[in-house]
């Protein structure tokens, strides 16, 4: 196999695992397991695998090494990225359908996009791009409103749907 379709093969599998993603985590409240549980063990297995990634994949030692500069940097990614919207993301599962939260939780790249683009003054965006975005966060109203009576009278679905 070449080059080109082993990583259409990557994303196609890293898409499919990310969307039923969801759908494993709903399952899991089911039975005994907590937010916090949850949060913990997918954690604890995140960094077994980015340990074995480290450990096996690098090319050389230089280019994981966090400088002092760089550390409060990647403490906060870690918290803030990590932890805290871990939990409130697997929290809010508790108060919305499935579909919803996939679709929102997945509009996350829209976001990063937008706020690079506004905060950290990074590339330029297309007309095509800006286009895209668009669309998505329309697709994520939509969803979240479930009706179009909801979309137009402006009644943005619930709690849930904001966390």
């Amino acid at each position: 196999m070449n080059q080109k379709t082993i990583g259409i093969l990557a994303v196609f599998f890293a898409g499919f695992f990310w969307a039923i993603e969801t759908v494993f985590i709903k399952l899991s409240f089911w039975g005994c397991a907590d937010v916090l549980g949850v949060a913990f063990f997918r954690g604890v297995f995140a960094g077994v695998l980015a340990f074995f990634f480290v450990l096996f994949v690098k090319k050389s030692a230089s280019e994981f090494i966090v400088t002092r500069k760089q550390f409060s940097a990647v403490l906060y990614i870690a918290v803030a990225g990590s932890l805290v919207a871990d939990v409130l993301f697997m929290y809010a599962l508790n108060f919305v359908p499935i579909v919803n939260a996939n679709l929102i939780a997945h509009m996350q790249p829209a976001f990063i996009i937008l706020l690079g683009f506004f905060l950290l003054k990074e590339d330029k965006l297309t007309k095509r791009e800006y286009f895209g975005i668009f669309v998505l966060l329309l697709a994520g109203l939509f969803v979240s409103t479930q009706t179009v009576e909801n979309f137009f009278s402006l009644k943005f679905g619930t709690f849930g749907d904001f966390l």
